[in-house]
């Protein structure tokens, strides 16, 4: 186990120190050799040895010298700093909050955990400690989980903490890619190809602009709209929906097919869902831009060098508007899977929250949307099943 010590730069350094100490201690009674290393160690190993690792995503860089280290989990603490501003739509009180992450190099799982109960002291709580279990729950190999309907779990906590105004536009720059059936913007008269101009009055160049006019909104609410259509220019009020029910619920592409989409890998390569039929799939729609994007990469990349040569590709998709920082990012990282770049993809599933990643099985059925530690299980407990299948009609073949 590689236990990357706190930053003495990072907010509530002194007692995150505190809470490592005690973390430490709870895996080393539990039997656990702990390899601790400071951010210093970390600085001059990446001075080093940087040429070969990116600075991109630190996640990452942790998890190749866990390798070389010999470890078998990498995990430590981290801060979330909740502003005065923040906290009414967090529903907590302001300050600095803990929490653990943990990656666990043979199974590819990533858990953390907030403890925002207490209102006053912020705690960091490990996982599965009152039931003699690892701590930050770091297991050593994966434990096969069938698919599950998403439901509201810690690992999902942050993206239905608070009510999400939806409009239903995907976007590139100002100008409109898609366009979500029955939603406000439809209803407005919207359609692909139409630029934004404003939203209540602020000018829109970005989807960010339409972003922070949605911030402090709440579905229902009444707001102005105004979009050029050829050469007209429409002003509308419209009427802000729930993200959840007009997308989780109406959009959510579990139990369908994947759609026959096609594009250009990062080496420029045609990639066709289609043919990829015969193996398990796991889309990843994500860009450089989104930190919980990031946080998932090290869970992805293990999982596609654990489960790549048992019938499973991993396809990343970023929508990311700006192709040289995206290829940069992929390529410094060493992204394994097929890395694609197709805002268009997004649009066209109405994928509109990021990550989101779904895995279909060998016929491109979508079984589920995952998250964090999901992931791993769900995709190994396919692979494992359909493995027990195969394994049952050739012992039926060979019977007499």
């Amino acid at each position: 186990m590689l236990y990357l010590l706190v930053d003495p730069n990072a907010p509530g350094a002194e007692a995150l120190l505190q809470f490592d100490r005690l973390s430490i201690q709870a895996y080393r009674d539990r039997g656990v050799t702990v390899n601790e290393i400071s951010h210093a160690d970390f600085a001059d190993w990446l001075e080093k040895e940087g040429k070969e690792f990116a600075k991109a995503h630190e996640n990452l860089q942790y998890v190749s010298l866990a390798k070389a280290r010999g470890a078998d989990a990498v995990g430590g603490l981290k801060t979330w700093v909740v502003s005065p501003e923040e906290a009414p739509d967090w529903h907590t009180a302001p300050g600095t909050y803990p929490f653990g992450w943990g990656i666990s190099l043979g199974g590819c799982s990533h858990n953390f955990m907030l403890d925002l109960t207490s209102k006053t002291e912020p705690r960091a709580i490990p996982l599965n400690l009152q039931e003699g279990g690892d701590p930050w729950a770091v297991p050593l190999s994966v434990e096969p989980k069938a698919c599950t309907p998403r439901g509201h779990t810690i690992l999902d906590w942050f993206s239905h903490s608070k009510p999400r105004p939806f409009i239903g536009i995907s976007m590139n720059g100002n100008r409109v890619m898609q366009v979500y059936p029955e939603s406000p913007a439809e209803g407005a008269g919207v359609v692909t190809g139409d630029a934004i101009l404003s939203f209540n009055g602020k000018k829109v160049s970005e989807i960010s602009d339409l972003f922070e006019s949605l911030d402090g909104l709440n579905p229902g609410a009444e707001a102005d709209l105004e979009y050029q259509h050829e050469d007209a220019v429409v002003k509308k009020r419209i009427k802000l929906a729930d993200y959840h029910e007009a997308v989780e619920e109406k959009q959510s592409l579990e139990g369908k097919p994947l759609p026959d989409l096609k594009g250009a890998d990062i080496d420029g390569h045609e990639v066709r869902l289609s043919e990829l039929k015969g193996k398990v799939i796991l889309l990843d729609f994500w860009a450089t831009w989104c930190g919980p994007c990031l946080e998932e990469l090290p869970v992805l990349q293990l999982l596609w060098e654990k489960a790549k040569d048992k019938g499973f590709v991993w396809v990343a998709v970023s929508a990311d508007d700006d192709q040289e920082t995206w290829q940069a990012f992929v390529r410094n990282n060493r992204l394994g899977g097929i890395q694609l770049r197709s805002p268009e993809w997004a649009a066209k599933l109405f994928i509109a929250s990021f990550p989101t990643i779904l895995v279909a099985d060998r016929t491109g059925l979508v079984r589920c949307n995952v998250r964090g530690a999901e992931i791993a299980q769900a995709v190994m407990a396919m692979l494992v099943a359909e493995q027990q299948g195969r394994n049952d009609t050739d012992k039926a073949r060979a019977s007499p």
